[in-house]
């Protein structure tokens, strides 16, 4: 194909794209539409850039940033001061919370002290009192016994 030929029909192409933008804006005129970008809805769909891409990421930024005062070393302090402060008195809350409950559930379950007597014997429950008047009760007859024996022995011993 000779350049003749490709400007010719590249001439028909222009000609026939003036033609359909024509009747395009008639269309638009008709619908009451003046605006023919019909781009810009699409465009943060469409590949960007790196220069437009950076471009509009600092819009963005100034779009959704608020200014902002810039605050003194000391205002920081306060602050810092503010939220120790704040800290400390939720650790103090949370710690008389636990004391409290740790306190409530070893009542429930431990019993040391003068009110031992309101327990409630169980199947388990040793008597102290018992065991040792059984005890001293076996020392006793383990005593007699010896003591026979020794006495039994001496009888039968010849003189």
């Amino acid at each position: 194909m000779s350049s003749n030929s490709l400007s010719s029909e590249y001439k028909k192409l222009e000609k026939t794209i003036l033609k359909m933008k024509n009747n395009l804006k008639s269309k638009f005129k008709k619908i009451n539409l003046t605006d023919l970008n019909w781009k810009k809805p699409f465009e943060s769909l469409l590949p960007a850039k790196e220069e437009e891409k950076v471009k509009g990421a600092e819009q963005v930024q100034t779009l959704f940033e608020f200014p902002e005062k810039e605050e003194s070393a000391e205002d920081l302090e306060k602050k810092k001061k503010r939220e120790v402060i704040f800290e400390m008195a939720l650790f103090l809350v949370l710690g008389i919370l636990l004391g409290i409950t740790i306190k409530t559930e070893a009542l429930k379950r431990i019993t040391i002290g003068f009110n031992d007597y309101k327990i409630i014997n169980g199947k388990n429950a040793y008597n102290i009192s018992d065991m040792k008047n059984t005890l001293e009760e076996q020392a006793e007859a383990a005593q007699a016994q010896t003591a026979q024996q020794q006495v039994q022995q001496k009888s039968a011993q010849p003189q």
